[in-house]
């Protein structure tokens, strides 16, 4: 499981509701992201979910899907935005938990393009443009 996104996400945002961190610019962003992307692959642009658990391979069927992009990437999201949240730390430093679930994977020598089955160049380049776009209208609404 290490090796998705969204769980190292969905782990953080837990931590934000158990009260263990603070739901903060950074979380936000990466949340954001998240969920946006996991909307795209799971409506738009639908992925097969493979999941691999010790040597056994699942195949997720697309209801289990949905329900898996709302419990994980939605909600997070919905309740996210109606939350108060520490201003002042960046969205920028989002890059710090996504530069260790890239070293995780690549310590276990994980191909990171297999994951999701599209190109990670794409879904960085994407996360980046979502993260420039929300940091522009965040930074702007603060001076």
């Amino acid at each position: 499981m290490l090796q998705y996104w969204t769980f190292w996400n969905f782990n953080w945002y837990l931590g934000s509701e158990l009260g263990l961190c603070k739901l903060n610019g950074a979380l936000r962003t990466s949340i954001i992201n998240t969920s946006i992307i996991g909307g795209f692959m799971t409506y738009i642009y639908p992925r097969k979910i493979v999941m691999k658990i010790k040597d056994m391979k699942i195949q997720l069927p697309y209801y289990q899907v949905v329900l898996l992009d709302l419990i994980f990437h939605q909600i997070p999201l919905i309740r996210t935005l109606y939350l108060d949240y520490e201003p002042g730390v960046c969205g920028f430093y989002a890059m710090a938990p996504v530069s260790m679930w890239f070293l995780n994977n690549s310590l276990h020598g994980i191909e990171v393009d297999k994951i999701y089955g599209i190109k990670m160049n794409y879904l960085c380049l994407s996360s980046l443009f979502l993260t420039s776009f929300y940091t522009m209208l965040k930074h702007k609404k603060i001076n």
